[in-house]
């Protein structure tokens, strides 16, 4: 249960990157 709430942050942090990265492209 611990183990896929870690894959879940893990996930999202992922995702904020990417938003990150293209808000920084645009």
């Amino acid at each position: 249960m611990q183990h896929c709430l870690v894959y879940k942050v893990i996930k999202s942090e992922h995702k904020i990157k990417i938003v990150r990265i293209w808000t920084h492209y645009e």
